[in-house]
């Protein structure tokens, strides 16, 4: 491996910056703050749309409006939530130990009727699975009793 020279800023306002960076094109060097200059430069091109929905923060006007009327001002606008809203209080630590054993049932009553509905969903969806293949072995088996019973008639009908 070669060693790479030591490069001055005066030489590299002297002999011009695409100079320095053709002497030293094929030398492997590590990208650092100092070299960062004889490394390509690959900036991102984005092609896409924009994103971007206007009206999505708050004006220099809107904010000292605020701010004059005593108003308060949001760090940033509120997003909206169409879930379902949550019967659990944000602060858990600022309730009594009866309210948390109360919480606490409630969701165990919770998951509870949760996993008994999805063990009842798998019962029912395993019987189903199992039906549906005793029916198939049972139309199969109809099938080959009309094939052997077709074949019994062709072989006792040819025989007299």
């Amino acid at each position: 491996m070669q060693k790479v020279k030591e490069v001055t800023i005066a030489q590299v306002n002297d002999k011009g910056i695409e100079d320095v960076q053709s002497t030293y094109q094929n030398i492997p060097v590590i990208r650092t703050l100092y070299n960062s200059w004889a490394f390509p430069k690959s900036y991102e091109i984005n092609t896409q749309p924009s994103l971007t929905v206007p009206d999505e923060a708050m004006s220099i006007a809107e904010i000292v409006n605020r701010y004059a009327h005593g108003m308060p001002l949001p760090l940033g606008k509120t997003g909206e939530y169409f879930g379902e809203e949550s019967d659990l209080p944000n602060n858990l630590d600022k309730l009594d130990l009866a309210e948390r054993e109360e919480i606490l049932r409630s969701v165990a009553e919770e998951r509870d009727k949760i996993i008994e509905s999805v063990t009842k969903r798998k019962k029912e969806a395993q019987e189903k699975r199992l039906q549906q293949q005793i029916d198939q072995r049972v139309k199969k088996q109809q099938e080959e009793k009309e094939q052997y019973e077709l074949l019994k008639q062709k072989f006792e009908g040819g025989k007299s």
